[in-house]
């Protein structure tokens, strides 16, 4: 499973949470709004299995709205247990 989260300018928002429906198939939006300190937009999605690297290419890296991501793979992050209750 991975997580992307987009940074964006405020005003690209409603117009990249368009075009993303096209990938809705494999991949669900969490989350959107606006950050709190500079006011930019963020978009929150995650994935059952891998972000196509099509996306990556086509949405992420040519989309001048899109000011920057990050992509965490949850598969890897190790599974901290809950503490031992007495």
């Amino acid at each position: 499973m991975q997580t992307l989260l987009i940074l964006c300018k405020r005003r690209d928002i409603p117009s990249l949470l368009d075009a993303l429906e096209d990938w809705q198939g494999t991949g669900d939006t969490l989350l959107h709004g606006y950050t709190g300190k500079q006011q930019e937009g963020f978009i929150l999605m995650q994935w059952n299995g891998h972000i196509p690297e099509r996306f990556r290419q086509m949405q992420l890296a040519a989309d001048p709205g899109i000011i920057d991501y990050l992509i965490v793979d949850l598969s890897l992050l190790p599974v901290i247990p809950p503490p031992a209750t007495a």
